[in-house]
């Protein structure tokens, strides 16, 4: 199977450079549905920004690792990216 050729250019990325870019390319376009509740990729990446902020405030560091507990939702999404 052959990639795309725009894929097959590009650089690697980490996932969350790559929601950024699809947020300011397309902030409305739908990046996580779960059920009813719906998340835009300018909403992932701002959840995303407020959770490492959080983190960040309560002093995680660069390389710290942390265990993840909780169900499944957009949140938990946005904790693990």
């Amino acid at each position: 199977m052959n990639a795309p050729a725009a894929l097959a250019a590009a650089p690697f990325r980490d996932l969350p450079s790559m929601i950024a870019g699809s947020a300011a390319n397309s902030p409305a376009a739908p990046a996580l549905i779960d059920g009813d509740h719906r998340l835009d990729y300018a909403g992932l990446d701002a959840l995303m920004d407020r959770v490492a902020a959080a983190l960040q405030r309560d002093g995680l560091r660069p390389q710290d690792v942390i265990a993840i507990c909780g169900g499944a939702s957009l949140t938990y999404v946005a904790l693990f990216l």
